[in-house]
């Protein structure tokens, strides 16, 4: 038999774990995946082929995996690593589904999807693998059309709902009898699994009762995006909110510790108990937490190694084993680095990381981790900023999408797109490479120390609106507008030396784009001030 590589993968990824409408459907699905690749991991590596990547088990398994062996053995592996996982998902169903109708087995079918290829060397192999999924058929759904959908995926016939605060069922289900037939109401079921008025597919359901499925390791609370928010404050103030948290009896949501939710309404909407009325809380409210900030801002860091798949191509067996290790290493620092309150990892597998994040030391948290990347390796990232109201699936979508419309297309890649979303839904965003972050950390700790004010960043957005400048005249103009903003015992040649900087290092900065793609450096750089503005006027309340 002639010994060759076997590439195993289970998804889908993407479009599985980022259909969320909590923080904790994402870590969910996030989990299942890892779970399922480290029992596939261990089928494999059982039937006697050499892995290469990943080449140990870790808390996070990347979907994708490389293993060397002879083709014979490496089919009946991968055979009997598809049937072990199969098999464990069907176990896992019963209890994660309060009933199991065959709508919701027919809705789990497809789930989860998995691909094994082997090829001679690692570049056939993956040739395969990206031909596989291509050709991937798709089975048709019988569902009708007037059911009402999945309030996460937006796809599937909801099958699990609870009525709304009013203790009104779904209007559709009233209209189509056929709905109503295989939808499952159950008042017991915790708020946790569904909020008033939620209704949801059988497989969006099962990641949101995976705690139910029993396994090791799953963290049945993951922290909401208010949470991660209030977690600095929280660290800082852990009486106000021990004490405040008190009021309340049975489920908790985080964001009662925002005034603007203690309204009647949204305790009856949520099913919120409260052992006092709204105007008391209010008042309670302001009683423990005067003179406290509290942030409405969090963030997404989303991270991908740059041409992994041609870097892993290029290796030799003898230099995979090598190469996977440090990668995992890499996961292991960052779960090291990224611990409460700085924020909490979803998912750190080898090159990817998907993160969510507090404000407060944000940047150089990223330094951090950007530094703890193997070096000669390149890493492409994304920070979201976001309201904690705003649509967990539309931050996802951002993020995303600045990743790799953005950031993956800088010329050598290698590079940090910064967006906020602002909660009237405005975005901005701004690009630079990772070599010029720690410039923009000395000019927003400026800022947040006083040292100069925001005043110099609108000035020049104004100067930049009306017509772009050439470098000479916009640094003479950036110049006289940061000594006029310079707070007392500010050092000016400091910060405008980190400013010249910055500047020049981004105006460096090239864009691979489309045909006609226009990538304007001086409203990119005037991007990012304004972005360093927000953190300043978000971070600042805090001190």
């Amino acid at each position: 038999m002639s010994e060759g590589y076997l590439i195993f993968s289970i998804g889908p990824v993407q479009s599985f774990i980022e259909k969320a409408r909590k923080a904790q459907d994402l870590y969910a699905g996030s989990f299942l995946l890892s779970y399922l690749s480290s029992l596939a991991w261990g089928e494999i590596k059982a039937h006697g082929l050499a892995p290469l990547y990943p080449v140990r088990k870790s808390r996070a398994l990347p979907n994708v995996m490389l293993f060397q062996g002879e083709m014979g053995r490496a089919e009946e592996a991968a055979r009997r690593a598809e049937e072990a996982v199969r098999e464990r998902w069907e176990k896992l169903l019963p209890r994660l589904l309060p009933v199991l109708t065959p709508s919701s087995r027919e809705q789990t079918l497809d789930f989860p999807e998995v691909y094994w290829v082997w090829g001679k060397n690692v570049g056939e192999a993956q040739r395969f693998l990206a031909a596989s999924k291509k050709a991937r058929p798709f089975s048709q759904s019988e569902e009708d059309h007037r059911s009402l959908k999945c309030s996460i995926c937006g796809e599937r016939e909801a099958l699990f709902y609870r009525k709304d605060h009013r203790g009104k069922t779904p209007g559709i289900l009233q209209r189509n009898p056929w709905a109503r037939i295989y939808s499952y109401y159950d008042r017991s079921l915790p708020l946790r699994d569904l909020s008033p008025g939620e209704a949801l597919c059988a497989l969006c359901f099962s990641k949101r009762r995976l705690r139910e499925g029993g396994i090791d390791g799953f963290e049945g609370e993951f922290p909401s995006t208010a949470r991660i928010a209030l977690m600095d404050a929280e660290a800082s103030h852990r009486e106000p909110f021990r004490e405040f948290r008190k009021l309340f009896k049975g489920h908790f949501d985080y964001h009662l510790y925002y005034p603007e939710n203690l309204t009647e309404e949204y305790l009856k909407r949520e099913g919120i108990l409260g052992e006092a009325k709204p105007h008391q809380l209010i008042r309670r409210h302001g009683e423990l937490f005067e003179g406290v900030f509290l942030p409405k801002y969090y963030a997404v860091f989303l991270a991908d190694g740059d041409d992994m798949g041609k870097r892993i191509a290029s290796l030799s067996p003898q230099q995979l084993p090598g190469f996977s290790s440090s990668l995992l290493d890499f996961a292991e620092k960052v779960g090291e680095i990224l611990k409460e309150p700085r924020g909490r990892i979803i998912y750190a597998g080898g090159d990817d990381l998907l993160a969510m994040v507090n404000l407060n030391g944000a940047l150089p948290l990223l330094s951090r981790i950007r530094e703890a990347f193997p070096s000669g390796l390149t890493l492409s990232a994304s920070l979201t900023v976001a309201h904690y109201k705003q649509p967990l699936s539309q931050v996802l979508a951002v993020a995303r999408g600045a990743l790799k419309n953005w950031a993956k297309k800088v010329k050598g890649k290698n590079a940090l797109a910064i967006v906020v979303i602002r909660h009237s839904g405005e975005r901005t965003l701004s690009l630079l490479q990772w070599k010029q972050l720690g410039k923009a950390e000395e000019i927003l700790k400026a800022l947040l120390d006083g040292e100069v004010s925001t005043n110099f960043i609108y000035s020049l957005k104004k100067i930049g609106e009306q017509a772009p400048l050439a470098d000479k005249p916009f640094l003479d103009l950036a110049k006289t507008y940061i000594k006029r903003s310079m707070g007392e015992g500010g050092d000016f040649h400091k910060v405008y030396s980190a400013f010249e900087d910055l500047f020049l290092g981004m105006k460096g900065l090239e864009k691979r784009g489309g045909p006609g793609e226009i990538f304007d450096k001086n409203a990119n750089f005037l991007s990012l001030l304004d972005n360093l503005a927000f953190l300043r006027r978000e971070l600042k309340e805090g001190r």
